[in-house]
This record gives structure tokens, C-alpha cells and sequence, in this order.
């Protein structure tokens, strides 16, 4: 049968399909739509939905494609910058011990545990030392917004990544994981559990592999 009811309940079938496939379109295409099809930008993951500052990006970007247990301790010495020319200074003047000696002679120093780990690595302390200034604010960003500052690491992480410059070598391991780029490479470890500093004696630390990054 078709009579003027049936042709509009039809019709209206019809619409109803037409608007439900345009609708589907819109979520699949809505990025394309929203950045331009010929400058399509894949959105940032949701955790860095608010990008950190210009001014973290290039405060962290010194130390961002370290390997994480290097990047975290770095932080937490940057806390501490005065603690940071009595390390440096002290390990120029120790100069002859290295690996356990030097472990051994820096754990009854009155230094925090993260400023001492970085006695094994003296060419990431002494730039810490030289560059006080950008040491102390490091360390007041940290301590003012630590889940910002571990953005940025991220940020610019994913931006070497993206350009091919941070990649998995022999020295180090890059992998990610949803979203999340990890580093590896050292193990930072305790000589002594009581006291929380020092590195062990089978960490092996090549400085030549650790690269001070003045500039992104």
C-alpha cells in the first residue's frame, strides 16, 4: 500500500538515516575537520592536554633525553643548589677516585642522597655547578609543579622521537608505552640502603655517553 502516510513515515526513515550517517562522519573526521585536511596535527595525548610552559620546555630541556633514573636525580639535586658547587668542588679536588672509592668516600658527606649519586656522573655535575642559575630555577620548578616539569620531559621527548633523534642504541633503550617514553640505559642504585645514596659497585657509567644538552 502506498498511501501519503506510508511515503512520509518513509520519508522520514530516510532523514533520520542521512542525518545518523552524517552525524558518524563528523566523529571520525572531526580532527581532520577541526586542523585543516592539509594540516592535519594528531592532538596531543590526553595527559598533556594543557601543554607546560615555554619556559619549563627550556628549562628541562638540558636533561630531558636522559635516561629517567639520571633525569630523576637531577631534579632532586636541583633542589639543592648550593649542595651542588660543595659536590662539584669536591670531586675536582677528589679527582683520583672513581666507581666504589668514590662511592665509599662521598657517603659520610652531609649532602642530600640525589646530590651524591651524581658525584658518578662529574660532567652532569659540574655543568649543574657552572649553571647555577638555570640549576636553581630547575629546582623551583620542580618543586613549585613536579607534574609539569615531568610533562615537559615528555613533550620534548615525543618531539625527538618524532624527529628521529631519540631511538634506541646500544648504550640505551627507548621504548613507549601509551604514550610514555622511558629511557634506559644506567642503574642508579644504593651502596648503602640506610643512608639512601651512592651508586653500586656493579653500575658501570660511561660520562662520554651522558651529553649536556645546553640548547633544544
Amino acid at each position: 500500500m502506498n498511501t501519503p502516510k506510508h511515503r512520509l513515515t518513509a520519508l522520514c526513515v530516510a532523514v533520520a538515516l542521512a542525518m545518523g550517517a552524517c552525524a558518524q562522519d563528523s566523529v571520525v573526521y572531526g580532527a581532520e575537520q577541526y586542523y585543516g585536511a592539509e594540516q592535519y596535527v594528531t592532538p596531543p595525548p590526553a595527559a598533556f592536554a594543557v601543554q607546560p610552559s615555554e619556559q619549563v620546555l627550556q628549562l628541562v630541556a638540558p636533561i630531558a633525553l636522559y635516561p629517567d633514573e639520571l633525569v630523576a636525580q637531577v631534579l632532586a639535586a636541583s633542589t639543592y643548589p648550593s649542595e651542588i658547587v660543595q659536590a662539584s668542588n669536591w670531586v675536582r679536588a677528589n679527582a683520583s677516585l672513581n666507581g666504589a672509592q668514590l662511592a665509599a668516600a662521598v657517603d659520610p658527606q652531609p649532602w642530600d642522597p640525589s646530590v651524591k649519586a651524581l658525584t658518578q656522573f662529574p660532567s652532569v655535575l659540574d655543568n649543574m655547578a657552572r649553571n647555577l642559575a638555570w640549576t636553581s630555577a630547575l629546582g623551583a620548578a620542580y618543586t613549585g609543579d613536579a607534574a609539569q616539569v615531568m610533562d615537559a620531559v615528555q613533550v620534548l621527548r615525543q618531539r625527538s622521537q618524532a624527529a628521529g633523534t631519540l631511538r634506541s642504541t646500544s648504550q640505551q633503550t627507548v621504548s613507549n608505552q601509551g604514550g610514555t617514553i622511558d629511557v634506559g640505559g644506567i642503574k642508579i642504585t644504593l651502596v648503602h640502603a640506610e643512608h639512601s645514596c651512592g651508586i653500586s659497585d656493579g653500575a658501570q657509567i660511561d660520562n662520554a655517553a651522558i651529553v649536556w644538552r645546553s640548547r633544544w
